[in-house]
């Protein structure tokens, strides 16, 4: 391939990259095989806040599905990481927005809800991928 033909390989594959963060085995599972059966890339998942940061240093994704909570701790300094990269995300969670209010950045993200039906988790993020303006590698 050319430059241009490499280039814009690279934005279509980031483009299709969805990071999972989840701490509960099967449901991290179940969320990987819907995104990649829909023909998604999947970044992780990522059982711990640490370990989805650690992602997030060497990869981009476009998009990424989030668990409120990761054992003992919240996912909220993954959402900030999101945030600041400008990569728009989804909670997977049965917290209602209620339960979120005092995490703004939390409760302003669309949830899907959980356990999570692939309908709305692929229409969530669909719109979502949608939204994001593919990137020059230049």
């Amino acid at each position: 391939m050319n430059g241009n033909g490499d280039q814009a390989f690279v934005a279509m594959a980031r483009a299709r990259l969805v990071l999972v963060v989840e701490d509960e085995y099967f449901i991290a599972m179940d969320l990987q095989a819907v995104l990649a059966d829909a023909g998604y890339d999947v970044l992780g998942p990522a059982s711990t806040a640490t370990d989805a940061l650690k992602l997030l240093d060497d990869n981009s994704p476009s998009a990424a599905v989030l668990d409120v909570n990761l054992g003992d701790h919240r996912v909220t300094p993954v959402a900030h990481a999101l945030a600041v990269r400008r990569i728009p995300f989804v909670l997977a969670s049965a917290y209602s927005d209620l339960d979120l209010a005092n995490e703004p950045l939390l409760a302003k993200a669309p949830n899907v809800g959980k356990p999570t039906a692939p309908g709305p988790l692929l229409d969530a993020v669909g719109r979502m991928l949608s939204a994001v303006p593919v990137a020059d590698e230049r």
